[in-house]
C-alpha cells in the first residue's frame, strides 16, 4: 500500500518535525510493555491495532474493484489513513493506568496533532527540564530507554563523565526493579554503580533533598497518564537500594512486579494487571479472570500471587468492585495471558474494531 516499515526510530526520527503526519505505530495491546510501544506513546504518534492495516487493505481492494467496474461513478471512496472514524475503532490503549485499573485509550485530539504527553498542558513534554541518571542491566535495553526519556523531554546524565562527582547533578535515578534482589542474587554492575553513587550523594543530606531512585514503571505511568506522576502517589515507584520489595514480615517481601519464565520468553506481571489464570494449572478447567492485588516473596524461594476474582457476564462484561469479592492466592505458575479491561464507553467505541464481541482478551468493565 506504499508505506515503509521502520525497524528502529532513533536519531533525527525522534524529532517532531520528522514524524508528524508521517509516522504511525501498529501493534497489539499485548505488546504494551515493549520499548517500541512505550516509545510510540512518548512520541504521541497515532497508535493503532494491527487490524487497522487489514481494514485499510480491504477498503482499498473494494475501491479498486469499484473503479474497475465503473470508473465514472465510483461508489467507494479511496481509503485514507487519516480517517477519524477508522482511528476511533482501531486505536490502541496507551497502557494500563494503576490509578483506576483500566486501560487508557489514546485520544483522537492528541493523535491528530502527534502530541507528546504533557504538550497539551503547557507546550512541553512531561520530562521537560528533568535530568535523569539511568542504569539498566543491558546496554541495548538502556539505549532504548534513553530514547523514551528524550522523547519525553528529559536529558540523560552520565555519572561516568570526566566531571568531579560533586559537579554531577541530576533530579532522579531510574532503574528496573527486576534488576534488584530478590529478583536477582546480585545487582548488575551498572545498576550497583548508580545506586552507590546516589547513596553517596544522599549521605548527610536532609530527606527532602534526597535524590529519589525510581522504578521504570513510574516513567511508563507518566506516558499512560500523560502527566508527570507524583512519585509519592504509589509506593511501588520509589525503590530501596537493597531490594525491590517492602519487608512486611520476617523473611516476607511485598513485591510489585515479577517475571515468569514461559516456553519462549519471560513475561512481566505487575500488581494491578488483569489476567487469565488456572489454579494448579488444571487442563480440564476453563481459565478464570482476576486482577493481581498483591505479590509476596517468601523465604527467598516461593512467590505467591493474591488475586481478586472478576466475574464474567454476557461474554464481555467483567464485574468489578462491590462488597464480598473473593480473593485467592495462587502460584506464579498459574498465571496465564494478560487481558484488557476498558471502560464501557471505550469498549463500545472499539466494538466495531479490534475489541469486537467474542474477543478472547478484551473486556468491558461493569461496576458492581
Amino acid at each position: 500500500m506504499g508505506g515503509t516499515v521502520l525497524q528502529k526510530v532513533v536519531g533525527h526520527l525522534l524529532q517532531t518535525e520528522n514524524i508528524k503526519k508521517q509516522l504511525f505505530f501498529v501493534s497489539k495491546p499485548t505488546s504494551r510493555r515493549t520499548h517500541k510501544y512505550i516509545l510510540a506513546g512518548a512520541l504521541g504518534v497515532p497508535m493503532l491495532n494491527i487490524s487497522w492495516v487489514s481494514t485499510i487493505n480491504d477498503r482499498f481492494e473494494q475501491y479498486k474493484l469499484s473503479v474497475e467496474q465503473d470508473s465514472s461513478s465510483q461508489t467507494v471512496n479511496s481509503p485514507c489513513p487519516f480517517d477519524s472514524h477508522l482511528f476511533a475503532s482501531h486505536r490502541l490503549p496507551l497502557g494500563l493506568s494503576i490509578e483506576n485499573g483500566l486501560f487508557v485509550l489514546q485520544r483522537a485530539r492528541h493523535a491528530k496533532k502527534w502530541c507528546r504527553p504533557g504538550c497539551e498542558i503547557n507546550g512541553h513534554p512531561v520530562f521537560y527540564g528533568l535530568k535523569i541518571a539511568l542504569a539498566l542491566d543491558k546496554v541495548d535495553f538502556e539505549k532504548k530507554w534513553c530514547d523514551i526519556i528524550q522523547a519525553l523531554g528529559g536529558s540523560i546524565v552520565n555519572i561516568s563523565s570526566s566531571k568531579e562527582e560533586k559537579d554531577i547533578r541530576f533530579d532522579l535515578a531510574l532503574v528496573d526493579a527486576l534488576s534488584l534482589p530478590p529478583h536477582v542474587t546480585a545487582k548488575p554492575p551498572r545498576v550497583s554503580k548508580l545506586l552507590n553513587f546516589v547513596a553517596r550523594k544522599n549521605a548527610g543530606v536532609p530527606n527532602c533533598e534526597h535524590i529519589p531512585v525510581l522504578d521504570l514503571c513510574w516513567a511508563t505511568q507518566c506516558v499512560v497518564q500523560r502527566k508527570k506522576v507524583d512519585f509519592y502517589s504509589n509506593e511501588r515507584y520509589r525503590l530501596q537500594s537493597s531490594n525491590a520489595g517492602k519487608e512486611i514480615d520476617n523473611g516476607v517481601l511485598k513485591l510489585f512486579s515479577i517475571k515468569v519464565k514461559r516456553i519462549k520468553n519471560q513475561t512481566r506481571y505487575e500488581v494491578g494487571d488483569s489476567i487469565f489464570f488456572k489454579k494448579n494449572n488444571k487442563k480440564d478447567e476453563s481459565p478464570s479472570i482476576g486482577r493481581i492485588k498483591a505479590m509476596y516473596h517468601y523465604d527467598k524461594i516461593e512467590r505467591i500471587i493474591e488475586i481478586e476474582l472478576l466475574e464474567l457476564n454476557n461474554g464481555v462484561e467483567l464485574m468489578d468492585g462491590g462488597d464480598g469479592i473473593p480473593h485467592i492466592k495462587i502460584s506464579e505458575k498459574d498465571l496465564m495471558e494478560h487481558v484488557v479491561i476498558l471502560s464501557g464507553k471505550d469498549f463500545k467505541e472499539l466494538s466495531t474494531g479490534w475489541a469486537c464481541e467474542g474477543s478472547t482478551s478484551a473486556f468491558m468493565q461493569k461496576k458492581a
